[in-house]
């Protein structure tokens, strides 16, 4: 078959190019270009009402108006729908009426009205006649030629009924029986496109890493063009290479231009193809396309490689979802949910569990992100005849861009093998085709969800290993708890892809027929490094430390004078592109710091892959300072990471006094300093009760072997300890000393050490030293709300620690290094909501220890996710101190 040949049915449903930001509703200088009328707004925070009538449900029985594009559950229309939870649902139908005006010269051009996206199902009429056959299938850009149909210079009426549920069962199965909220309505943008008589329909676009240019090209209408012709401009706009032109015929043209700048996640270089048909020297149509030169190959024992280069993707998967629209997303949210994974450090995105709106992937192309674009499914396929449809119109919209480097057809059981041989026919690039979820297929082993024991067997066979889902950020655990150990065997793996996190964020709701509460569905949709309005959790700054590009050590070297170890774990960028800074720092009592001191590193040329040194120019008095800060940022002056080193020893915060000699009375040791009264149990070593003031303070704690209890005058009181790991392993992995303080006392806590964010045995990266504070909250993470950082848990390097209560202020000193207090008990979900991220707490709501508990996933144990999971952090005994000090309360220290 000839490429310009379209038949009715392919004009019908094909996609139309994507201009990438040229197209506009603004009319075009020059005759021969597309021009593009929305009817809808430009995207969901941007939308414009139509009539609507909603047969069911809220809102329903009655002709109002709706915003368009948006989702009509979130309009307070229909029914709320996860998918798993009601897949017998009655459907819900939308009627949808719009009056809109064609110009008089739009006379003599072909006409097309364009759907984005709707949901599910779709018949158009344009005054009072079909435009053509219902459309079925949401994620989807159709179209239909209407040009007959229309009155020009004259208003002309839009007739859409929508049905959320598809007359195609695989339809259902495949998009709305889901793990994932379902929605009815057209969710994304419609327009106008009036195109000249003959024109350019789309192309299709291969551009190598060695300069070879390919495109096939597709025309709609009728005319006598005798050629095409194609320009290759750069981003300033300048004219590459020659032009090259073909016989319209021929449906192909090819040019090669020498040494192009490649386009890859850290380099998006992009090109337009200005393409012309052209009759003679008339040019009767003209479109542009940007496009990328680049090669992607996927290579059996050796792993995925980028012009030439070995890649690992670093990658999450995402939704287009947002709580007060949906899936109706818009610019805004884009920018910065693309803004958000560049800063977590990752460099690739899956786009699970379906294609994306386009200005998503345009993002992706201009900012720099490896794409995985997706075919909709979850566990059930698309039957064969809609679901060729689909990949037709989802490579045909998405084919040129060059952040695009796998296609994956379904997902997790819902692949239609018949289509797998569809995406080389339709994709002149021939990009790999995945299962995600399927295990081995093809080039790759892609199971999800591993444990770390079958990451290592996946990681030891020929094909390219890639999970496309693991370590389930269910909760607080996940995501980057784990993500240490399995990115160091990813790193280590000959035949590692990398992989991607599930997932970007929690998907709720914000149910405005519930009092606007956000929902989550219990356990099935807070499986994100984000809450839904991407509050960020601990995992973020885990992530972004692990997945940073520029490595440093986490402590400085011994008797370090002035010089890092530096790692470049880039892969086309060399160090001299990126940007180094360093601070001294001091703290204070309150949060921040003050810079004693600041400078510019010079940029190591250090090549991708290798290691040097960073050599910084300290002043003389350096070592005075509380800690050194050094900053690597990227060629784009984007922070990549912030390490802040102590520089003080820790035993520096040590109070000082001179022993008070205590008191025996029975059993007890009763020490005392000005208005601070202490009682010990002399032969358990448990503090018993605290007054200040006269007043008491509800400090007790367990019994602690081999306590020496001391009162110093200055009002400390202070605890020598010495603990054996192996008499408390047995019970808990809590490892050190428990006191108990009532949590409902708690105030606020501001401490100096790593924060702000709570840690975990197998996530202690992401918290850097500094002065924190946090005011009390009981936030279950993900779960009922997202106020982070959360109080309650466990924090590292701990010097100092200050807890307001109501009773007053308790105040810690540890003068020991490596140590961990813990604030509260954090709170959990249900156990039946848990999964594998409970974490069983031992009494006391106040503890300095030596050792924590590692946390899970919701599929594996923190003990099945890698050598930090089941590692102690300390085997040997150790003596410990610790210094409290108690102030009475204000007149303002209220609950």
């Amino acid at each position: 078959m000839k490429k310009y040949f379209i038949s009715g049915r392919q004009i019908l449903f094909a996609t139309i190019l994507c201009a990438s930001g040229w197209l506009t509703g603004t009319p075009p200088v020059m005759a021969q270009e597309t021009v593009r009328q929305y009817l809808s707004g430009t995207d969901g925070e941007n939308a414009v009402p139509w009539d609507f009538f909603c047969s069911d449900g809220r809102n329903s029985g009655v002709w109002t108006n709706i915003a368009v594009p948006s989702c009509w559950e979130l309009q307070g229309f229909g029914k709320f729908r996860y998918g798993l939870e009601d897949r017998k649902y009655t459907p819900i139908r939308g009627d949808y009426r719009h009056s809109f005006n064609v110009p008089a010269d739009w006379r003599g051009k072909r006409v097309f009205i364009v759907f984005e996206g709707v949901m599910t199902d779709a018949s158009v009429k344009i005054n009072g006649a079909e435009a053509g056959p219902v459309h079925q299938g949401a994620f989807y850009r159709f179209k239909y030629d209407i040009t007959e149909l229309l009155k020009f210079g004259e208003e002309n009426l839009l007739e859409v009924s929508v049905t959320d549920k598809s007359a195609n069962n695989s339809v259902n199965n495949a998009e709305r029986n889901a793990d994932y909220w379902v929605f009815g309505g057209i969710f994304r943008p419609v327009w106008l496109q009036a195109e000249p008589a003959q024109f350019l329909d789309r192309v299709a676009i291969d551009a190598r890493a060695d300069g070879m240019f390919a495109m096939d090209y597709y025309l709609g209408g009728e005319g006598k063009a005798d050629a095409v012709e194609v320009t290759i401009q750069d981003a300033q706009g300048k004219t590459v290479g020659e032009p090259v032109s073909a016989p319209v015929a021929a449906g192909h043209v090819e040019t090669k231009i020498s040494a192009p700048e490649l386009w890859t996640a850290e380099t998006p270089n992009l090109y337009t193809a200005v393409v012309q048909i052209k009759q003679g020297a008339t040019v009767l149509h003209e479109m542009k396309q940007r496009f990328g030169f680049r090669t992607i190959e996927v290579r059996p024992g050796e792993g995925l490689f980028v012009n030439g280069q070995r890649v690992l993707l670093k990658g999450v998967n995402h939704h287009v979802a947002w709580p007060t629209l949906g899936r109706s997303s818009s610019d805004r949210i884009a920018v910065l949910d693309v803004g958000l994974l560049q800063d977590m450090n990752m460099n690739a995105v899956r786009m699970s569990h379906y294609p994306p709106d386009e200005g998503f992937l345009n993002l992706c192309d201009e900012k720099g992100l490896y794409v995985l674009d997706e075919l909709t499914s979850w566990q059930h396929k698309y039957d064969t005849e809609v679901g060729r449809q689909h990949v037709q119109e989802m490579i045909s919209r998405d084919v040129n861009h060059p952040s695009i480097i796998i296609w994956d057809n379904g997902n997790e059981g819902g692949w239609n093998t018949n289509l797998d041989a569809d995406y080389a026919q339709i994709d002149p690039q021939h990009r790999a085709v995945d299962h995600p979820g399927g295990g081995k297929f093809g080039v790759f082993n892609d199971r999800h969800y591993p444990d770390y024991k079958t990451l290592l067997s996946g990681l030891s066979s020929n094909l390219v290993y890639m999970p496309t889902e693991f370590l389930h950020g269910l909760y607080d655990g996940g995501a980057g708890a784990g993500l240490d150990d399995y990115w160091n065997a990813m790193r280590a793996g000959k035949v590692s892809a990398g992989g991607f996190i599930w997932v970007f964020a929690d998907e709720g709701v914000q149910r405005n027929d519930s009092n606007n509460v956000v929902d989550v569905k219990g356990n099935w949709a807070p499986d994100g490094i984000m809450g839904p309005y991407r509050e960020k959790e601990a995992s973020y700054y885990a992530i972004k430390q692990i997945w940073s590009p520029v490595q440093l050590p986490s402590a400085l070297p011994p008797n370090f004078a002035g010089t890092l170890p530096v790692e470049n774990r880039y892969e086309f960028t060399r160090l001299s592109k990126c940007s180094f800074s360093w601070q001294l720092r001091k703290f204070g009592d309150s949060t921040g710091f003050e810079t004693v001191a600041a400078g510019v590193i010079a940029s190591p040329n250090i090549a991708p892959g290798k290691s040097g040194r960073l050599k910084l120019k300290l002043p003389a008095k350096w070592k005075n300072a509380d800690a050194l800060a050094v900053t690597a940022r990227n060629p784009n002056g984007q922070e990549l990471w912030t390490w802040v080193y102590p520089l003080q020893p820790q035993n520096k915060f040590a109070p000082t006094g001179s022993p008070v000699a205590p008191v025996t009375a029975g059993d007890e040791l009763q020490l005392k300093s000005g208005d601070t009264e202490a009682r010990v149990a002399a032969a358990t070593g448990q503090l018993l009760g605290v007054k200040v003031g006269g007043k008491d303070f509800s400090l007790t704690s367990a019994p602690i072997s081999n306590a020496k209890w001391t009162m110093l005058d200055s009002g400390w009181l202070k605890l020598d300890y010495s603990i054996d790991p192996a008499a408390q392993a047995s019970v808990t992995n809590e490892i050190g000393i428990a006191f108990d303080y009532p949590e409902e006392k708690m105030l606020k806590k501001t401490w100096l050490g790593d924060g702000p964010y709570r840690v975990w045995r197998n996530r202690l990266k992401g918290p850097t030293l500094g002065v924190w504070e946090t005011a009390y909250n009981t936030t279950e993470t993900g779960y009922k709300d997202w106020v982070y950082p959360e109080f309650a848990g466990y924090f590292a390097n701990v010097h100092w620690l200050k807890l307001t209560t109501t009773e007053g202020t308790l105040t810690m000193m540890i003068p020991d290094e490596r140590t961990f207090v813990r604030v509260g008990t954090p709170e959990f979900p249900p156990a039946n909501l848990a999964g594998k991220t409970l974490v069983k707490f031992p009494p006391g709501n106040l503890a300095v220890v030596r050792d924590i508990p590692a946390m899970g996933t919701k599929f594996s144990t923190a003990a099945q996710g890698g050598p930090q999971g089941t590692t102690p952090l300390v085997t040997a005994p150790y003596q410990g101190t610790v210094y409290l000090c108690f102030e009475p309360a204000t007149a303002t220290a209220v609950k």
